[in-house]
């Protein structure tokens, strides 16, 4: 499974970055979200979060260890083994490594076990969490409806 982002329907609301904030840090703070919605341009948001790549940089710069994949597949940080020289964070090509208020780094762990909390709070259905399968199919449709017209 993998989160996705529909960008025409994110509005920029950030209740992806306050549900998430609350879910791992049982506060409302933006700094402490593993999803940023940043506007591009006026009415342009995007929520930028971890990929989850399959050939992720971050553990590979990670000189001790502390990012690995566990058995479903997520990228996640070992905070007791990290020593937060932020190596992954300047490493991630999305900026998806952020550093919380005491400089610690952290990043998106798609809430295992549970769904992302992020698809269950958007109001317009702009995260969403599938199969990749699934994902390619729609886009296809997408580009043939297109060619219909």
């Amino acid at each position: 499974m993998i989160l996705t982002v529909d960008i025409e329907k994110c509005i920029g609301c950030k209740l992806c970055e306050v549900v998430c904030s609350l879910y791992h840090g049982d506060e409302v703070n933006p700094m402490k979200s593993g999803i940023e919605v940043i506007e591009v341009k006026e009415a342009v948001n995007v929520p930028i979060y971890c990929f989850q790549c399959d050939d992720a940089v971050c553990m590979q710069v990670c000189t001790v260890g502390a990012i690995s994949r566990d058995e479903t597949g997520r990228v996640i940080i070992d905070k007791n083994k990290c020593i937060n020289c932020k190596a992954c964070a300047i490493a991630c090509p999305f900026g998806a490594i952020g550093l919380d208020a005491t400089g610690r780094v952290f990043k998106c762990d798609l809430c295992e076990p549970l769904q992302p909390q992020c698809v269950e709070i958007c109001p317009t259905h702009a995260l969403s969490f599938e199969e990749p399968d699934k994902l390619t199919y729609k886009k296809k449709m997408q580009i043939a409806e297109k060619l219909l017209l």
